[in-house]
């Protein structure tokens, strides 16, 4: 199984460099993402194959469904990761702005998010998951794709132990598999990957398209 993770890993990673050699200075964000997409689609095939035989040994489940379930788990799982990896690579992302006004943003943003990730999860009465993502886009539209990293990781964070033990609005999900519920909470935290990360790309995008045209008028 380790053998297997590394294959799938290593397809990505060798891709994405393939694609594009300094992940410091990509020229276009989407392109990267489009590229760790398919390698991400084509990895996971492979080293499913690999572990399939494994699980069904260990399982006593169909080949066929092992493949499955370890498929769908891991493209959910590389999608989160090789998009935080590809953001962190920036050179102009920070985890921390370093100015004043703009550190006070950011933590009131972070603080709104931690907020209603603890109004959403500490209940399990509503199916209110996506309330979340307001406060998420909030800080991706106001700190670009720092906040978006920072964004996500946290309410991954916040969301990953209600989801293993079955509390907050994941209860709600009406099975006793902790596999489905895993699943589950990866839709969930890719989701919202790529709702913020779209956005933060976007505003990333426009902000670098003003700059140049500040030089050209310059």
């Amino acid at each position: 199984l380790p053998i297997a993770n590394l294959l799938e890993c290593a397809v990505v990673a060798f891709w994405v460099r393939r694609r594009e050699g300094d992940l410091e200075r990509a020229r276009s964000l989407p392109r990267v993402s489009r590229a760790a997409l398919g390698a991400t689609l084509v990895g996971c095939a492979l080293s499913g194959l690999l572990a399939a035989p494994v699980l069904a040994a260990r399982t006593a489940a169909p080949a066929v469904d092992a493949w499955a379930t370890w498929y769908g788990a891991h493209v959910l799982g590389l999608v989160i990761v090789a998009t935080l990896v590809v953001c962190s690579f920036q050179k102009h992302v920070r985890m921390v702005p370093q100015e004043w006004p703009a550190r006070a943003d950011y933590l009131a943003c972070l603080g709104l998010l931690l907020l209603t990730c603890w109004l959403v999860f500490s209940q399990q009465h509503y199916p209110v998951l996506f309330l979340a993502f307001l406060p998420l886009l909030l800080l991706a539209w106001r700190q670009g794709l720092s906040g978006m990293v920072v964004g996500v990781m946290v309410l991954a964070i916040t969301s990953g132990l209600p989801a293993a033990q079955g509390e907050g609005p994941f209860g709600l999900v009406s099975t006793n598999d902790p596999t489905v519920r895993l699943l589950f909470w990866q839709m969930y935290i890719a989701s919202a990957c790529v709702l913020a990360y779209s956005s933060a790309v976007s505003l990333t995008q426009r902000q670098q398209l003003e700059s140049r045209l500040l030089r050209s008028e310059a």
